[in-house]
């Protein structure tokens, strides 16, 4: 990698390895370092993706895209460095100290930002954890990162893989139901859990015992010590049924969200949302456009696997239906460490 040193491996992958290094200007900076030989030609042409999708979203609240390369052999993909680490590492150095709900409440909407971001964008992360939230060094802002299995839906495309970290898996993921992005609201209300309790939501000794306590939602209560407004969110961010969990448009709305925001994290939203504007008025009245925060409103919905005869609706089965599939959908994702 000519015109960088490397310092340290800061993470290792399926795909890759990533790298702590400097440029000639001494600017830090991440590699993202893919063998391509390793690689399957489908496998090649998610990279491929990363790629595209990284470039084109630029959002204060989204790791930023540097540059990529190739060599012979391998694919680099430089992206900014957050000095501030990851927020599993900076809730793992509580060591049993609870962080202050203001904190919580502003990490958490800036986080909202970046997802509404993306979803307006007909985006799909499928992989938001605190692993893939960072920091600033000074704590004060907040970045979503790791878009490698991230997925761009139309309304024709199926996301057929059930992919993602156990803990943040929704229902309907577990279920093989069809999903959207109300699978990434529940992954957030998972995160904004964490965040309270310093604890994952969802926790059992074995694959098949964690994904039955996913579908039926239980989960050990969030600390007294939070107001009614968090403990309530958290509540309606993991109902079972999509459709009952809130849009991110419905979250930034709330007050005890917007107090603690500051004006800056809302920047870039405010900027982009008087660019729509203008589009709008150039463009003809008599033509059909979606709301600013389209897709976070829409039920629109995508098979996780077509199955023959399966019913579109989102529908919540019996206690007493689990245990047909729940086999099947062990067998599937067991290959995925906890």
């Amino acid at each position: 990698m000519d015109g960088f040193e490397i310092i340290e491996k800061i993470g290792q992958g399926s795909f890759g390895v990533v790298y702590l290094v400097t440029n000639r200007d001494r600017e830090l900076l991440v590699i993202k370092q893919v063998n391509l030989r390793t690689l399957s030609v489908e496998e090649k042409q998610n990279v491929t993706q990363e790629i595209q999708l990284l470039s084109r979203l630029k959002h204060s609240n989204i790791v930023q895209y540097k540059d990529s390369f190739h060599t012979s052999s391998h694919i680099n993909i430089l992206m900014e460095y957050c000095t501030g680490g990851d927020l599993y590492t900076y809730i793992n150095a509580r060591r049993g100290s609870f962080i202050q709900e203001e904190k919580i409440l502003n990490f958490f909407g800036q986080i909202c930002l970046a997802l509404q971001f993306i979803h307006n964008r007909h985006i799909l992360h499928r992989d938001i954890k605190t692993q893939n939230i960072f920091l600033t060094h000074d704590d004060t802002v907040v970045k979503l990162g790791d878009f490698g299995i991230a997925r761009i839906l139309d309304g024709t495309d199926y996301a057929r893989t059930c992919i993602g970290t156990p803990y943040y898996f929704s229902p309907e993921i577990c279920e093989n139901k069809p999903y959207n992005n109300k699978s990434d609201i529940w992954a957030l209300g998972c995160v904004l859990y964490e965040m309270t309790t310093l604890k994952h939501a969802f926790q059992a000794g074995s694959m098949k015992n964690l994904i039955l306590k996913i579908i039926r939602g239980s989960y050990p209560p969030v600390p007294a010590r939070y107001s009614y407004d968090i403990r309530n969110l958290i509540i309606s961010m993991l109902k079972r049924d999509p459709k009952e969990r809130p849009s991110l448009s419905s979250i930034l709305r709330k007050g005890f969200i917007q107090k603690n925001l500051n004006s800056g994290d809302c920047q870039e939203s405010d900027s982009e949302r008087k660019s729509k504007k203008k589009k709008k008025k150039k463009t003809s009245s008599n033509t059909r456009r979606p709301k600013s925060c389209a897709y976070s409103e829409q039920e629109r919905v995508y098979d996780l696997k077509p199955r023959r005869g399966a019913k579109s609706s989102m529908q919540e089965r019996p206690d007493n239906k689990y245990q047909r599939n729940m086999l099947k959908i062990i067998i599937k994702i067991s290959f995925v460490k906890i």
